[in-house]
């Protein structure tokens, strides 16, 4: 957990799942609350989740990431979902999603971070990560220090 001044930086913890909703359920209007919350009773499922809090309690920003099982020899956190609700501050939100996403990334032993392109169906998004069918669109960030951003 990471904590400024004005923001916490976390995995998901289960006194937030409420809370999260109230982003989770404006990105994907078909999923509810009881999926939600089954889909995140445990800290190893809630691990998977990032959330920015404000100090009010406030949940400004989302993520889901994990370990690409495809990636081979090579490994690749995913990032299917990324989501700021910030009036103020919605690009310093998202960039401390991603600040947190590169650390967990360099925990994972990860090479990459592939950010998705927005999905057209949400249900998947609460299945086993394993079973996820990885894009190949989207933005991968080689985590190397002397490589910048590319475009799939």
């Amino acid at each position: 957990m990471e904590m400024d001044a004005d923001y916490t930086v976390s995995a998901l913890r289960a006194s937030d799942v409420a809370r999260a909703y109230a982003i989770v359920r404006h990105l994907f209007p078909n999923i509810d609350l009881a999926e939600w919350q089954a889909a995140t009773s445990t800290e190893d499922l809630r691990r998977n989740w990032l959330t920015v809090i404000d100090p009010a309690g406030v949940v400004r920003g989302i993520s889901l990431v994990f370990v690409s099982p495809q990636s081979g020899l090579s490994k690749q956190l995913e990032v299917p979902v990324l989501a700021s609700v910030s009036l103020l501050n919605e690009h310093s939100v998202a960039g401390r999603l991603l600040e947190y996403a590169k650390r967990r990334a360099a925990e994972e032993g990860c090479n990459r971070i592939h950010v998705w392109p927005v999905a057209k169906t949400d249900h998947w998004l609460l299945g086993d990560t394993s079973t996820f069918k990885v894009p190949r669109a989207g933005l991968t960030y080689d985590l190397s220090p002397s490589k910048q951003p590319s475009p799939r």
